[in-house]
């Protein structure tokens, strides 16, 4: 289905260009309306099902005579334009691709959901956690990525840490944050597919993900419940192939129903005594609470080995979880080039094939 838009602007040459723009990259996406004069607009959008309304900011228009489930925006000279009754403008001055993602958020929020039904098809997603901290399993997250980005898969990074920060990994354009979707799935009235398609970004690698949001309280704030329902939307959304999953090691959140969403659980070690305690120690729990509770989780376990020393490591010896293989400690060396590093390595074939 088309997303069908009706632009009301006065300056004849631009909207030409837009219209041009628009044709050549999003012909199967969208169906365009335009118009110069407000009375034809008008009645346009209330007679044509329009989904999205963009007007120049010269022209005011009533709110109350657009149909309900109508995203309005209007276009602006500038960025951060604020608009009369907190209205939302859009930059009419950016790339094509930019202003099609702000037209996609408009319709996200009153669009219906229509995902397909979660089956094996959906995306495969692999959650990498680390049960002792310090051993590195976000830069290896970020590495797998960009490896399964490499090998022709549409690979997104999705953290919930608390504390995490994609930008720190990854650059792309837009102006939307996690923030976004935290608010989308907290208000239940948003169609989430298109909301990711809105608010994802894509990094050179390849790699698609989402800016951190201005606070992390307002990740902390999510229930386990929304998070399910994030995740879950997320697979079936019809969007990406693999989904690379950071998430803070939490006994709960492991036990709980949302690992049973997940293809593979990557454990971080760096082969310490410590370490591999704490991993052992895990292990003995879920073989317990599989028996209690007849869940599947200890069949998706991987070990890898990160910051490994020979003098100081040693392997966790634990037949039933399978390992992936390990990396040194790359000492002086930034965070991106340790993934330049970690990306040479034979540690993904396994979880790739």
């Amino acid at each position: 289905m088309k997303i069908k838009i009706a632009i009301l602007e006065a300056d004849k040459n631009y909207l030409q260009r837009l219209l041009s723009a628009f044709e050549t990259k999003y012909e199967d996406k969208i169906e365009m309306y335009s118009f110069t004069d407000e009375v034809l607009a008008m009645d346009a959008v209330q007679n044509t099902k329009i989904n999205v309304f963009l007007v120049n900011d010269r022209f005011r228009i009533d709110k109350k005579l657009i149909p309900e489930k109508c995203g309005f925006a209007y276009l602006t000279d500038s960025p951060d334009v604020e608009m009369p009754d907190h209205e939302k403008a859009i930059c009419k001055f950016q790339k094509i691709d930019l202003i099609y993602k702000e037209i996609v958020s408009l319709y996200s929020e009153n669009a219906l959901d229509k995902m397909k039904n979660y089956d094996e098809e959906s995306a495969r997603m692999i959650t990498f956690i680390s049960p002792s901290g310090g051993t590195g399993a976000s830069t290896m997250a970020v590495a797998f990525a960009k490896y399964f980005a490499k090998c022709g898969k549409k690979t997104l990074y999705f953290s919930t840490e608390e504390l995490g920060v994609s930008d720190i990994y990854f650059m792309g354009e837009g102006q939307f944050t996690f923030d976004d979707l935290i608010y989308a799935i907290k208000s239940k009235k948003t169609n989430m597919s298109l909301k990711f398609e809105s608010t994802v970004k894509q990094d050179i690698s390849g790699v698609y993900f989402f800016s951190a949001g201005a606070k992390a309280l307002d990740v902390i704030d999510l229930t386990e419940e929304e998070v399910k329902q994030l995740v879950v939307s997320l697979k079936m959304s019809g969007i990406f192939d693999v989904i690379i999953w950071d998430m803070d090691f939490s006994f709960k959140a492991v036990r709980s129903d949302l690992m049973q969403l997940v293809s593979d659980i990557v454990m971080i070690s760096d082969g310490s005594e410590i370490s591999n305690s704490k991993i052992k120690r895990f292990y003995d729990s879920m073989e317990a609470l599989e028996k209690q509770r007849k869940l599947d989780i200890s069949d998706k376990l991987w070990i890898l080995y990160n910051k490994f020393s020979k003098e100081t490591g040693k392997g966790l010896n634990i037949p039933e979880i399978k390992e992936l293989g390990g990396a040194p400690c790359y000492v002086h060396a930034t965070v991106n080039q340790i993934i330049e590093q970690l990306l040479k390595l034979n540690i993904y074939e396994k979880l790739v094939l």
